[in-house]
């Protein structure tokens, strides 16, 4: 099985990717293989390489508000299985190569512990519109904040 990333933004389900590319980047913008459009998190803002093990690698692309592994910054990190991942401050992220962490483990939510364990989720394959070695039957993930009232989305990152 390969390696999965599980997201868990500040509101909505978790969302889990079975990471199966070289290659996944994560951002803002609608080009990155995973769009999380909230203002914290970085136009593009980090990118996951897989190493020669079949493991993954994270590098922070010089995000405004960095990336951090098991509570500790960083800009160039192996992940290793169950490290737990926070983008922006605001969305937390598990990797694991085991499916029973990925259901197990505590969501680890930035704005306010949680004492509930996380439920299994679905595994989504990784798919990128218009990529060669990928089927492109959806678009990619995109996880926004709620637009506040006035209608305008703060800007930022």
């Amino acid at each position: 099985m390969n390696p999965l990333f599980r997201i868990l933004a500040p509101s909505g389900p978790p969302v889990e990717y079975e990471l199966d590319v070289d290659r996944v980047r994560l951002g803002r913008e609608a080009g990155n293989d995973i769009v999380v459009a909230l203002p914290q998190v970085s136009a593009v803002h980090l990118e996951l390489r897989r190493e020669p093990d079949g493991g993954y690698r994270l590098i922070d692309l010089d995000s405004t508000n960095g990336t951090r592994v098991n509570g500790r910054a960083v800009t160039d990190a192996v992940l290793r299985d169950g490290d737990e991942i926070l983008i922006g401050r605001v969305v937390a992220a598990i990797y694991t190569h085991s499916v029973a962490v990925a259901t197990r483990v505590e969501e680890p939510r930035p704005s306010a512990p949680s004492a509930s364990v996380a439920k299994p989720v679905a595994v989504a394959p990784l798919r990128r519109p218009g990529a060669a070695n990928l089927p492109s039957s959806r678009p990619p993930l995109k996880i926004a904040s709620p637009t506040p009232p006035g209608g305008r989305k703060p800007g930022g990152g």
